[in-house]
């Protein structure tokens, strides 16, 4: 494990920005602070969900609100 430095995630997350084709301000937009928040709290470390796991997700939230409308 890395120990955490400022330096380091600055050029983490420049890294992803450029990576990832992110525009510039995706890293001023409150859901991604609020991510950085939510995985600073962490007290080990932090799971990353792999895609497949994430379209799961996506789709398990989408369809939960589809059969309330039934």
């Amino acid at each position: 494990v890395v120990p955490y430095t400022d330096m380091l995630f600055r050029k983490a997350a420049i890294e992803w920005l450029i990576s990832t084709s992110q525009p510039i301000q995706a890293v001023d937009h409150p859901s991604f602070k609020n991510m950085i928040n939510i995985a600073a709290c962490a007290t080990n470390s932090v799971v990353l969900l792999n895609c497949n796991a994430m379209r799961r997700d996506i789709m398990d939230l989408f369809k939960t609100p589809m059969t309330k409308l039934k």
